[in-house]
């Protein structure tokens, strides 16, 4: 039983100390140094491993960090590898976005109101009538009753003609497949002349290749049909032997080879005007061609560059900034171009020529950022629409 005492100022109990507080031990001086160093020894593990805890603390802290920084980048490379594959998605499936869509009627991306005009012909606009073609040449035909019919059927007495022009109109294409037969006169002199030949003749008429068997009217179509409505040669040959002409495609290979030269100074006239302008479109494409004779490689280029009034072409073996260059020249003007470094290499080369960049390919840029991002979609809508009310505003005026 602890010992209690009242003190004379209040009645809180003071405890008294434990019995062994007072009890005194005796120890000799080496069991109490032997004590002092179980006491150091146990502090100092004891610092030690609170050192060490602090060490895995701070290791544990510096893992959980990179762990969440390398969460944070992989989040992102997910969500760039989403977009991507929502961009490779509408590329291999969904709609061209230069194109109009039902979809993007229904969501709003339009910058015209709709309407519902029907197409065609309006009701009550007046037409435009039949269209004349009074540039044909005329070829006139009589057209008569068969001598039976041009007697009466009761009493067989016949009928007496009279003029009126009750004439129609037919057009008619006729496409035939003829051998074209020079024959050249022979002239002999009458004359003593020395310096006359005893025999003159007209000279042959003149052909395209030199003992060609084909016209120039022949050359004129294979031309016209294989560039300006790009049907094949194949093709046009086996149009040939439904009129009954037949011909070798190495006829028309190396006939077309003969007559490049002719059409060289063409191109370089073309070439020069084009040059000459002060603005000017530009675009390349890869192109599959014949093996190059020092290259020995199938891909070229197909470079196209046109102003106001006239086109150029060139296929090139390269896709570096001397094609451009080289076509240009000293031009000064502006050209509407993509984004692709030749022409910006172009651009720093010659300070005379200012690029604008197409209007299409930045729209593309604004549609792709908003696939796999939610967060982009109206800001991307607002910048599509705006370009559309560009094109609209170009459009009308």
């Amino acid at each position: 039983m602890q010992n209690a005492h009242v003190s004379g100022s209040g009645t809180t109990p003071a405890l008294l100390p434990a019995p062994f507080a007072t009890s005194q031990v005796i120890l000799t001086k080496q069991e109490h140094i032997q004590l002092k160093q179980q006491a150091n020894l146990w502090h100092a593990m004891w610092k030690a491993a609170c050192g060490r805890e602090k060490k895995v603390l701070a290791k544990n802290a510096s893992l959980i960090a990179q762990h969440k920084a390398e969460m944070a980048g992989l989040n992102t490379q997910v969500a760039d590898l989403k977009s991507e594959l929502a961009h490779m998605k509408h590329l291999l499936f969904g709609r061209k976005s230069e194109k109009t869509s039902s979809s993007s009627k229904k969501s709003g991306n339009t910058t015209r109101p709709p309407s519902n005009r029907k197409r065609g012909h309006q009701p009550g606009v007046p037409g435009s009538g039949r269209h004349l073609h009074n540039n044909l040449p005329v070829v006139h035909e009589s057209v008569d009753l068969p001598v039976d019919k041009q007697c009466c059927t009761v009493c067989h007495r016949p009928f007496k003609s009279f003029f009126n022009d009750d004439s129609c109109d037919v057009i008619e294409v006729e496409v035939k497949a003829h051998v074209r037969r020079y024959h050249r006169r022979h002239y002999q002199k009458t004359c003593q002349c020395p310096e006359t030949p005893n025999i003159t003749t007209p000279p042959p008429p003149p052909r395209l290749i030199n003992k060609g068997k084909l016209g120039i009217s022949v050359w004129v179509e294979l031309l016209l049909n294989k560039y300006a409505y790009g049907i094949p040669i194949n093709r046009q040959l086996e149009s040939y032997k439904t009129q009954g002409l037949e011909l070798s495609q190495a006829t028309i290979s190396f006939g077309l080879e003969a007559i490049t030269p002719f059409f060289e100074p063409v191109a370089e006239a073309t070439r020069e005007f084009v040059a000459s302008s002060d603005q000017w479109h530009a675009d390349e494409t890869r192109w599959i061609s014949w093996a190059h004779e020092t290259t020995g490689s199938h891909k070229h280029w197909l470079w196209v560059f046109l102003c106001d009034q006239a086109v150029y072409f060139s296929i090139a073996d390269t896709r570096a900034a001397v094609v451009p260059e080289s076509i240009i020249g000293d031009g000064a003007g502006t050209l509407v171009c993509d984004r692709y470094s030749a022409y910006k290499k172009l651009a720093n080369d010659a300070v005379s020529i200012n690029l604008a960049f197409c209007w299409a390919h930045v729209r593309r840029d604004f549609i792709d950022a908003q696939r796999g991002d939610p967060e982009l979609e109206k800001w991307s809508a607002t910048w599509v629409n705006r370009i559309g009310r560009l094109y609209h505003l170009r459009g009308v005026a």
